[in-house]
């Protein structure tokens, strides 16, 4: 049997032998922790190939440009020429067959607007009417339901207010116009406004809604991802409403048009672009479209990707590069690899 002096040095033992386990392992898990791991190399990932299912495209089918600056200079946030990815989406748009009811109700949605005689058929898809005592005049397309109204008369007595209501009442006022007659698009969520008032018997625009009778309310469509849709006049598109109101309705309106042709987001093939730079060259060499004019000389403070949008059906939604400067200067360039675009 151990005597007490031997069972105390062996008790003692067996604690110095624990705390030097503990101490050991404390260190050898604060150097785990801190040994640098071995890492696969890291290999980056390849661009995606575009797909381009579509073929070549079509050209971006802009107007005729308004006057084309001599001198170009570019004073960019950025210090340069917008960057971008090497490639970008392009959406089809589907186009629409007419049925065996189409021009049926094209012609009841005439009656609704007031034309009464007979339509005159301006192509198989395409009718026009004519108020034959006021020659308003309606063309409708009798596949989409897409229609321009203009009157031609204006009842003065429906200026009694003395100014137009705040810009969201007219918004919501267009917006409810066109619900009205069962052609509005619940994806146009955004708009813009001008302001128009009468000079002698012409209805010219002005700058302040306190000077106006008459607003019109522009319809654009939302982004796509990141990339707005523009048109051929940047702010303004093809769906807008020209009228008169007070706080409570609309009490005339003078013009009216709606050309809906959304793209199918489901539908898109991805296709190479230029570089911001190319862009830029193409610009300057004369092969932009400009939608703003501003002179001789511009100086260009923004450029940025967008799609645009044309007035009318186009089979595609395509990317361009904007340019934007000083005075309201716009203008616009193809982002598709001219590769890529057909004659």
């Amino acid at each position: 049997m151990a005597s007490l002096t031997e069972t105390a040095f062996i008790v003692r033992r067996g604690i110095v032998v624990f705390i030097v386990l503990i101490v050991l392992i404390t260190i050898g898990s604060i150097a785990w922790r801190l040994a640098p791991i071995p890492r696969e190399e890291e290999v980056p990932v390849p661009t995606p190939t575009p797909s381009v299912l579509y073929g070549k495209l079509p050209k971006v089918n802009f107007p005729d440009s308004k006057q084309y600056p001599i001198n170009f200079k570019l004073e960019t946030i950025e210090g340069g020429p917008p960057v971008s990815t090497s490639s970008a989406s392009v959406y089809f748009i589907p186009r629409k067959a007419p049925n065996l009811f189409s021009r049926r109700n094209a012609e009841t949605f005439a009656e609704k607007l007031g034309f009464t005689e007979k339509a005159t058929e301006q192509s198989p898809t395409m009718l026009t009417f004519t108020d034959p005592e006021t020659q308003d005049a309606l063309a409708i397309d009798i596949t989409t339901n897409n229609f321009r109204l203009r009157r031609n008369y204006v009842d003065t007595s429906v200026f009694t207010s003395e100014s137009l209501p705040s810009e969201s009442q007219l918004q919501n006022l267009a917006q409810e116009y066109f619900q009205s007659i069962n052609v509005w698009n619940s994806s146009l969520t955004q708009a813009t406004i001008s302001y128009f008032a009468f000079q002698g018997s012409n209805i010219i625009e002005v700058d302040r809604a306190r000077d106006a009778q008459f607003a019109r309310v522009y319809f654009l469509r939302p982004k796509i991802g990141e990339y707005p849709i523009v048109t051929a006049n940047i702010d303004k598109s093809e769906t807008y409403l020209l009228f008169a109101a007070d706080s409570r309705r609309i009490t005339t309106v003078l013009e009216a048009s709606f050309q809906n042709f959304p793209a199918d987001e489901r539908a898109s093939s991805t296709y190479p672009t230029i570089s911001g730079q190319q862009a830029w060259e193409k610009l300057v060499s004369g092969d932009g479209y400009i939608a703003t004019a501003a002179g001789d000389s511009v100086t260009i403070r923004e450029g940025y990707l967008a799609y645009y949008q044309d007035a009318g059906y186009q089979p595609y939604l395509q990317p361009v590069y904007v340019f934007e400067g000083d005075n309201g200067f716009v203008a616009m360039v193809s982002a598709i690899d001219p590769l890529w675009i057909g004659q």
